[in-house]
Order: C-alpha cells, then structure tokens, then sequence
C-alpha cells in the first residue's frame, strides 16, 4: 500500500491525526505542529516527532497546498511538495544554508520544505536587499516571485491570499 517507503507524513493542525483516534487532546488553535511518524494498518504515530510552524509557514502551507503532504506536484510539474519547491529555489536555498543537505526530492517532507523555505528567505528577504525592515508579506512575496518577488506586481494576489489566511490564524 505505501510502496517501498514506510515513512509518510501526517499533519496535526486544529484537528487529530488524520482523522485517526491518538491519545492526548487537539492542539489549541494557536498551537500548530507537524508530526513525522512511521504508518501503521491501525493509523497509530509511532515516535513522534514535532517541530513548529510560524504562521506565515502555516499560511504558505495552506496557499500552496491547501496543508496537504507528499510529493505533490504543481506548475506545470515544475513544483513539488507542500510547499511547492521549484528545483530552483531548492539549489538556492542549499547552497545557502548547506547543512540542509538532501536530495530535491525531499522537498516532499513538510519539515525539510519548511527548512529551505527559512533558508530561501533568510538569503533574499533580508532589509539590506529590500531597503527597509522586512515583513511576512514580503517574505511571502519573495518565496512567490523569487528574489525580487517583493517588487513585483505579479506577487499582489498571492500576498492577499497570505494576508487572509493570516488573519485566519490570528482570531
């Protein structure tokens, strides 16, 4: 059923475990993780292991993917994973930050996407290039249009839609 790879992804955000039964209660609106477990028949975690999402994260998860995990693919197969990570911004954030580490394709993991997205916008949304104190919105912005995503006019709608699931978040 999960071909060769046992290790899949699951997704705690305001709700349980894939709908699965766990122990312990969901997580409170304002807390939002992600879990990395091993799949079992019986849909129980196995070690799980938890790392935080910021809102803005939250949000580009949610724009991108609508919170889905896997090796989803996206513009045009140019794209893949929850994040939709082109090969591209991939070789960039690598080559930023190299003890990433890995192989593309592992952009289809939550946790390892969200690592190039810290390290792609810690390289191109920085104050020094965007000439003033940097936003999430110019952070979205970037990671839409590339590194000068910030200034272009094609980045507009997608920053709306992060801007609405912000305050999604925010209530």
């Amino acid at each position: 059923m999960f071909a060769s790879r046992t290790t899949m992804l699951g997704a705690v955000v305001l709700s349980s475990l894939l709908g699965c039964s766990g122990e312990g209660e969901a997580p409170k609106q304002e807390q939002t993780f992600v879990v990395e477990y091993k799949a079992t028949k019986s849909c129980v975690p196995v070690k799980p292991k938890t790392f935080e999402l910021s809102p803005l994260e939250l949000a580009i998860w949610s724009v991108e993917s609508n919170q889905r995990t896997g090796a989803i693919l996206g513009d045009n197969g140019n794209a893949l994973g929850p994040l939709q990570i082109w090969r591209s911004c991939w070789i960039d954030a690598t080559q930023f930050d190299p003890s990433i580490g890995g192989v593309y394709e592992d952009v289809a993991n939550l946790e390892y996407a969200v690592r190039i997205f810290r390290a792609y916008t810690a390289r191109y949304a920085i104050e020094r290039r965007i000439g003033r104190p940097v936003t999430d919105i110019d952070r979205a912005r970037c990671w839409n249009g590339g590194p000068n995503g910030f200034r272009k006019s094609a980045t507009l709608g997608y920053a709306n839609k992060i801007k609405e699931r912000l305050n999604e978040h925010s209530d």
